[in-house]
């Protein structure tokens, strides 16, 4: 009986030529979907409960950029009580009070009981008074996490609520006119002032960096030197004396701490992006 004959090398090579070879494709990949496309476009293999999760996460990203766009403005607000300060002090002294001296009279004489820039100061107390409280609220949701800017927050928002009660419940009486019991609760309310303002300084520099500790420490310096000289001038004021560059000294103490909270405010923007929320 003949042995099965093998298969010839020949005719395997042939058959190995005839098979048909699928073509390779040449088409690039397509390009991967960016971050935020992968948010908001879920593909569609995504189930209900992942999308769901997905839709979840824009709405997220969304109330988070509102929330840190508001703590913003209100940070900003702080820099508008400054600027809103000195407009006060300058309008009022220049077109409502005739015949002030700004380098003999305290800033205090233009709210005084008599002085005919008293109505134009307390009328402009109240948006002065609620920028500082909106500055708070900002200093207060950038303070997630740090407890030095959140007792900071609270003692701005007390010092505007001493600056506003200042005005109407304790004001100075003009000069030559007889001392009375305002015008010693106008110094108890000045040294509250000062005390608030030594403490929101304190925390407020604790909690950003060395350069914005060395510029709180000289603004203390200036206002506790600036403000001790002013004292001595306390009885001469009193008396309807002159008192010559009482006004320069004292709007040293006065305009530096506010300085200092326009400062603050644009020291803390950076940190929103840290602490958006509260």
């Amino acid at each position: 009986m003949a042995a099965a004959s093998s298969p010839s090398p020949i005719s395997a090579s042939r058959r190995h030529r005839a098979t048909p070879t699928r073509p390779t494709s040449c088409r690039p990949p397509s390009k991967p979907a960016t971050a935020r496309q992968a948010i908001a476009c879920p593909s569609p293999a995504l189930d209900a409960d992942q999308g769901s999760a997905c839709a979840g996460a824009v709405r997220f990203g969304h109330e988070e950029g509102l929330i840190m766009g508001l703590t913003r403005l209100l940070l900003l607000c702080g820099v508008a009580a400054t600027v809103l300060y000195a407009g006060m002090d300058i309008v009022a002294g220049a077109l409502f009070y005739p015949g002030y001296d700004f380098t003999t009279q305290q800033v205090s004489e233009l709210s005084a009981i008599g002085a005919p820039s008293r109505d134009f100061w307390m009328a402009m107390s109240y948006p002065f008074a609620l920028l500082l409280l909106a500055f708070a609220a900002g200093v207060w949701s950038t303070g997630a996490g740090k407890m030095s800017l959140r007792i900071a927050a609270v003692l701005i928002a007390l010092f505007a609520a001493n600056a506003l009660a200042w005005g109407w419940l304790a004001p100075m009486h003009m000069r030559n006119t007889e001392f009375t019991g305002t015008d010693t609760m106008h110094l108890v309310f000045a040294v509250s002032a000062i005390v608030l303002i030594l403490a929101f300084i304190g925390f407020g520099a604790a909690a950003l960096g060395r350069g914005f500790r060395l510029y709180s420490a000289i603004t203390l310096v200036l206002m506790l030197g600036a403000g001790a000289w002013v004292g001595t001038q306390v009885a001469a004021i009193a008396a309807g004396g002159p008192t010559p560059g009482a006004g320069l000294v004292e709007r040293l103490s006065v305009h530096g701490p506010m300085l200092w909270l326009a400062v603050f405010a644009l020291a803390l923007l950076p940190l929103t992006r840290q602490h958006p929320t509260g």
